[in-house]
């Protein structure tokens, strides 16, 4: 799960493998594009949701692995808002609530990087033999997350349906 890209790898027949997403790209944009149709939120993640940015940026959610377990009122926090095209506001317990444009929606952080792990074991599962697809998950993360940071990464897979067998660092998966 990355801030700006993902990856996904698998583990097959003792070869780890580098996956492509349907637009043949091994970097996938960490981003989620959210719209509404027939009251349904439709959502597209990855290089589709880059793609629909041009339609809606104010809709458009990315960074979100910047916003993790961080207060509304964080110093970095209030220096992203200036540079997103997407609207955040404080929740009632000073975190951050997401807000999506004319979609009456408000996404915790955590919420979103879901839809992007939820999308990543999707494109793993699309090249393994029907036998060997799981949910079964190691997600990596930057070494310097704390603990809060770490649960809502666990939180944000296991809202997609995820088992999270491990938490990695970043340098070590490396």
């Amino acid at each position: 799960l990355g801030t700006t890209f993902s990856s996904v790898s698998i583990l097959l027949n003792g070869t780890v493998n580098v996956i492509q997403d349907k637009l043949h790209s091994q970097y996938i944009p960490s981003v989620v594009y959210y719209s509404i149709k027939k009251k349904d939120i439709q959502i597209a993640v990855g290089g589709f949701a880059k793609r629909k940015s041009i339609l809606s940026p104010k809709n458009t959610i990315y960074d979100t692995k910047r916003m993790l377990a961080k207060e509304y009122d964080d110093e970095n926090i209030q220096k992203l808002i200036t540079k997103w095209p997407f609207k955040i506001e404080r929740s009632k317990t000073g975190k951050i609530l997401i807000c999506l444009e004319g979609i009456d929606t408000k996404l915790e952080p955590y919420e979103v990087s879901s839809e992007i792990l939820k999308y990543l074991c999707e494109v793993g599962n699309s090249r393994l033999p029907p036998d060997k697809k799981t949910q079964d998950v190691v997600i990596t993360i930057p070494a310097n997350f704390g603990n809060d940071q770490r649960s809502e990464t666990i939180r944000a897979a296991e809202k997609a349906n995820l088992n999270v067998l491990k938490i990695i660092n970043e340098p070590t998966s490396a």
